[in-house]
């Protein structure tokens, strides 16, 4: 049976903690028949981390665009959603990203309760439509805030232990 939105966003909520980047990304390319796709998180430095990525191609696609600057990095930084038909404002990344056959790139922020928790990229030969943007950003963001509680409620139990001792 075909994924649809709800169960998309039904699995998101009910992902074991750590689970939630690698569901992400599958279901964003199946959902919207992305090329490639990958999702970076934020690490406890603040720097991203390449989290998952489908095929793994698209994971040294992320890093690169990470470390240039590009629409991922670009997205974390603002906050909002990047859509780029072409690359060519990040010359490296476009490269790279022709070596894959690919050509244009929708990267949303990965939003959590406290802002970007991370950027999620889906690299294709066109942009996403407008309603699989949209879709996108949504699971986006129910899985971004999954994430937030699971880690809320990691802090909780820790401070309570210690508390307690």
């Amino acid at each position: 049976m075909p994924l649809d939105a709800t169960d998309a966003i039904i699995a998101l909520t009910d992902a074991a903690p750590g689970d939630h980047p690698a569901l992400l990304v599958r279901q964003c390319a199946q959902l919207t028949g992305a090329a490639a796709v990958a999702a970076a998180l934020a690490d406890d430095a603040g720097g991203l981390r390449c989290a998952a990525a489908v095929p793994l191609s698209a994971g040294s696609l992320l890093r690169l665009d990470l470390s240039r600057g590009g629409p991922a990095a670009r997205c974390f930084g603002t906050g909002r959603a990047v859509r780029a038909a072409a690359l060519g404002r990040w010359p490296d990344v476009a490269a790279a990203a022709r070596r894959l056959g690919l050509t244009a790139v929708d990267a949303v922020p990965v939003r959590g309760c406290e802002g970007a928790v991370g950027v999620l990229c889906l690299y294709g030969t066109t942009p996403l439509r407008t309603a699989d943007r949209d879709l996108v950003q949504a699971l986006a963001d129910v899985a971004g805030l999954a994430m937030s509680a699971t880690r809320a409620v990691a802090t909780a139990v820790v401070l309570g232990r210690a508390t307690l001792n």
